[in-house]
């Protein structure tokens, strides 16, 4: 046993403490307890509840709640983003986001189980193509010169998710010498 004492409404009191010893206690009185199950819900409405009686067991409350940490986080405000950090492309094709979803549990007509997008950054172009076969994705890639041939310009960077879609040796040789960073 550390210390000697006793509760009464919701004070400890120490009898008895020991040479050079701090103590620290960190007491939620019953009202914070309830703030606390009702998921921080503001103490007007606890009193509206409890005299309302909605609520089984919410008998006495005391007339204000202590300071709740996680609310008064949940209160601040984040500073914005600088708008100057946001960078979007200025033609068609400098910036292409691609993504490869799947498989997917149920195949798309024709045997497809997965979806391989492509989003120009510049006109939000979207295109998309079913694949049966994850390996089939540098060929739809190539398949992008048919819209390099209709904007007349040519893709100068790739944007993924870095899920492993655009690792292989192939595609690497294909951007060093089409020039696409990545």
């Amino acid at each position: 046993m550390l210390v000697k004492g006793l509760v009464k409404d919701d004070l400890y009191i120490v009898y008895q403490v020991p040479k050079n010893m701090c103590l620290a206690m960190n007491v939620c009185s019953r009202s914070n307890i309830w703030h606390q199950i009702l998921g921080h819900l503001n103490h007007k409405s606890i009193q509206f509840m409890k005299y309302q009686e909605l609520v089984e067991g919410l008998t006495s409350i005391s007339p204000s709640i202590s300071l709740c940490e996680k609310c008064i986080l949940a209160k601040m405000n984040r500073q914005s983003f600088e708008k100057d950090t946001v960078t979007r492309a200025s033609q068609p094709l400098q910036l292409v986001h691609s993504d490869l979803m799947g498989p997917f549990h149920t195949k798309f007509l024709g045997g497809a189980s997965y979806v391989l997008t492509f989003i120009d950054d510049f006109s939000r172009m979207s295109f998309g193509y079913l694949l049966e076969h994850k390996d089939k994705k540098f060929e739809s890639f190539k398949n992008l010169t048919l819209v390099e041939n209709q904007t007349n310009c040519k893709i100068k960077m790739l944007r993924s998710d870095n899920g492993g879609e655009y690792n292989s040796n192939d595609f690497n040789i294909y951007c060093t010498k089409y020039v696409i960073k990545r």
